[in-house]
């Protein structure tokens, strides 16, 4: 079992939160041509409104990776968090990744996290342009993923209606997220939430081709 713990907030103040703290692992698989290491995600937790967020699994002998995704409340001094592992074999060797990596892997995650678990809409005729959504209440996150397999770039405008508070990885003007996806590549956005009850709906998309 792996828990993520927070500082305790009856040593704080009155008007202390928990961080919204999301707990991916994830398990490094050796395919992949050019781009080395692939990895598949196991599990994803969240810890809600609580001190802990818990992930309980049963692991076969090899290689994973812990992704925690930690949202902040804003205040001037940075939080300390504790991650602890609890297992019943004494043969567990933990490294610590860089801070780049991390946030690489998290990126990797969050957009692959569209591709394979949620639903994919087509933007042009011969379907090489896709638009994924993935959408959980109980990681309080939305992620679109725009992949395109095509031998063109294209500029994607998707008017959205955004209901619950929420912070998002890319500026959204007037309701209309603006992407520019090349040839062969993609591009992912994520909504991160506080209120459960959130709702993303896409209300109107314009593409061009480059």
């Amino acid at each position: 079992m792996i828990e993520i713990l927070q500082e305790d907030k009856i040593f704080s103040s009155s008007t202390y939160e928990y961080s919204k703290v999301r707990l991916f692992a994830l398990e490094a698989n050796d395919f992949g041509l050019g781009i080395g290491k692939q990895h598949s995600l196991i599990k994803a937790t969240s810890n809600g409104d609580s001190r802990s967020t818990f992930c309980e699994l049963r692991l076969e002998r090899g290689i994973y990776k812990l992704l925690v995704d930690v949202e902040n409340k804003g205040e001037v001094f940075p939080r300390n968090y504790e991650m602890i592992v609890h297992s019943t074999s004494q043969k567990i060797s933990i490294k610590e990744l860089s801070q780049k990596k991390n946030k690489n892997l998290l990126m990797e995650t969050l957009s692959n996290l569209a591709i394979q678990r949620g639903s994919v809409k087509y933007l042009n005729e011969d379907q090489s342009l896709r638009r994924y959504v993935f959408s959980s209440v109980k990681l309080g996150i939305c992620v679109f993923t725009y992949a395109n397999r095509s031998a063109n770039s294209y500029s994607i405008v998707d008017k959205v209606k955004v209901e619950g508070e929420h912070s998002c990885s890319k500026n959204i003007e007037h309701g209309k997220i603006r992407i520019s996806v090349p040839l062969n590549m993609k591009k992912f956005i994520v909504f991160r939430f506080e209120d459960p009850s959130f709702n993303v709906e896409i209300v109107d998309c314009s593409v061009q081709a480059k």
